[in-house]
């Protein structure tokens, strides 16, 4: 955000900062704004209380200084007046205060109520929560720390990286399910009336009736603690259903009830992949340090035990891969050395030429697409892939008895990738993606390779100065694995676990 911010100090290790409202608004174009108004109040009190032009500029600048006033009384309200819900949820709540606690908090007026998202700091960028103090003083001290932790889960489940495929529509089905799946955690005594909660009807924050319709009605008898995954699609099949019937705008038609996430989704999905890199860091480290904290005193506070185990499983999955994968891309780096007189050798100075690192290594990625292979297996194979891709880039072959050079394809970090497909459907020879990069024209050309496959076929020869890593499906076999080279079994998500 450019505009601009009063420093606060918060609690251990967070920044609060208030967004002024109206800062970024020009001084000019605002008395223009207020002589607009002025007319317009004017020329309403002569034409309907037939007041003279003296008596109706009078009154005009009376009802501008007391809205004047009012707004002045409206930002007062600051983020200083809400430490206390911050600190209630850090001491009540260990897990969720602790993650809490790693986040920036910003007042911001410009917003109706509250949101989580990035922004920059720097040359680097941080996670902030920002709330509307108008709209934390409209609430009661356990719905204000109820929004807070509503906040805290969209980073814990990592939604600030995700976007529903498809249009805007499944975008804002996308919003729904990711809010009916944290407010079944944190439950509707905590949280404000406008939040749409499985097992009660949506309620209209403009009327405080309840909404009717396709969508309130499944939302008033959907279960609850269920993943956003599991109510996405049950939504998507009532808006598929709509179209069916003719009705293409039930989606528009339910938003224009009042049915809408109490916080803003707007900027989800849209981070650059270098950002999004350096935030889901930032996010691990905060999960990592939070579990500890939860871990140490015994205590998850309000979190529910499935929830903690989720949580748990989110964690040691993405840390276990990265940790394999960094590994071995260090590995490969660090066999990249050039001898140079420029380098100074450690181990024998001035007798012998020192040595210069590649820091760059290029990987080539072999899909085994032989019989054994189910359709499931090359897709989930792809799907993986794209983890090796956010690292680096890769030259992609498909394989089975012999290398499919026709299929090559080069995957480049930041680029969409192509979708699951099949070139291949015979045999399984590893030997053959050996004789392949033995050939001289391919020695040295790659810093490592990754092979993805079954691991149904006798072991693979040699490979003269190329590493290899390993990823079986989760119905595969290690035995093919060869003494000194990495591995690592793929296993499927289970269904709907995705919160």
């Amino acid at each position: 955000m450019s505009d601009k911010t009063t420093a606060h100090k918060g609690l251990p290790g967070q920044e609060m900062t208030e967004k002024k409202e109206g800062a970024g608004v020009n001084a000019d174009k605002l008395n223009s704004i207020k002589e607009q108004v002025r007319e317009q109040i004017i020329k309403r009190r002569m034409e309907e209380q037939g007041m003279s032009r003296q008596e109706a500029e009078a009154a005009a600048d009376s009802a501008i200084a007391e809205i004047a006033k009012k707004a002045e009384e409206e930002r007062t309200v600051g983020a200083r007046e809400f430490d206390h819900d911050f600190l209630k949820v850090y001491m009540n709540d260990p897990f969720i205060g602790t993650v809490s606690s790693e986040v920036t908090k910003v007042a911001d007026y410009d917003m109706p109520t509250a949101y989580v998202g990035v922004r920059p700091n720097g040359r680097r960028h941080e996670v902030i929560m920002g709330f509307n103090p108008n709209f934390f003083k409209s609430l009661s001290p356990s719905q204000r720390q109820g929004v807070i932790k509503h906040e805290m889960y969209h980073l814990i489940f990592q939604h600030i990286f995700e976007r529903a495929p498809g249009d805007k529509d499944y975008q804002i089905l996308w919003n729904w399910a990711t809010d009916l799946a944290i407010n079944s955690i944190i439950g509707e005594k905590n949280l404000p009336d406008a939040c749409l909660i499985p097992g009660r009807a949506p309620i209209d924050p403009a009327t405080g009736k309840e909404i009717s319709g396709p969508y309130a009605d499944f939302i008033a008898n959907a279960p609850k603690m269920k993943s956003s995954d599991f109510y996405f699609e049950k939504l998507r099949e009532i808006e598929e259903q709509q179209r069916k019937n003719g009705n293409n705008n039930s989606i528009n038609i339910a938003v224009g009830q009042g049915m809408n996430s109490i916080d803003d989704h707007g900027k989800w999905g849209e981070l650059p992949e270098e950002v999004k890199e350096q935030i889901r860091d930032k996010v691990r480290d905060m999960l990592e340090k939070a579990v500890k904290r939860a871990d140490r005193t015994n205590d998850w506070g309000s979190v529910p035990a499935e929830i903690a185990e989720i949580i748990r499983k989110i964690l040691s999955r993405e840390i276990d891969w990265r940790a394999i994968l960094r590994q071995f891309i260090g590995r490969c780096r660090s066999m990249e050395r050039n001898s140079t007189i420029k380098r100074i050798n450690k181990k024998a100075p001035y007798l012998f030429p020192g040595y210069k690192r590649k820091y760059k290594a290029n990987f080539a990625c072999f899909i085994d697409q032989s019989g054994s292979m189910s359709d499931d297996d090359i897709a989930m194979l792809f799907s993986e892939l794209e983890s090796f891709a956010s690292e680096t880039d890769l030259d992609v072959y498909h394989f089975d008895t012999e290398v499919d050079e026709r299929s090559h394809t080069v995957w480049k970090k930041g680029r969409p990738f192509p979708p699951a497909h099949r070139t291949r459907c015979g045999g399984t020879d590893f030997n053959c993606v050996r004789d392949f990069m033995n050939r001289p024209e391919n020695r040295g050309k790659w810093s490592g390779i990754v092979m993805l496959t079954d691991g149904y076929a006798p072991t693979m020869g040699q490979i003269i100065g190329t590493r290899v890593i390993w990823v079986i499906t989760e119905h595969g076999t290690m035995e093919a694995v060869r003494q000194g080279d990495l591995a690592v079994q793929m296993k499927k998500e289970k269904q709907f676990k995705r919160y």
